[in-house]
């Protein structure tokens, strides 16, 4: 079940800081199957595989479109919601 975070608590997610170049936000987090997640919305300028750097996943963006149902991952829209796994 997706947890939505009140401003106090995305402070503290990240740092407070959006990592690397990525230009969304935070929105939450989520466990998605063995999985606990980031969710979060994509800025403009955002692709899978800047963000799978951004957060620590060293470029398996594969795995970030598997767990945000994304069929094609060279597409994805400003808003949309993606869970990114967080670093173990």
């Amino acid at each position: 079940m997706a947890e939505i975070l009140n401003d106090e608590a995305l402070e503290n997610v990240a740092g407070g800081n959006w990592p690397g170049k990525s230009h969304g936000t935070i929105r939450g987090e989520a466990q998605v199957g063995a999985y606990w997640c980031y969710i979060y919305q994509v800025g403009s300028g955002d692709t899978l595989s800047q963000l799978s750097y951004d957060f620590g996943l060293n470029g398996d963006y594969k795995l970030i479109a598997r767990l945000s149902n994304i069929t094609n991952p060279d597409r994805i829209n400003v808003g949309q919601l993606l869970y990114i796994p967080k670093r173990v």
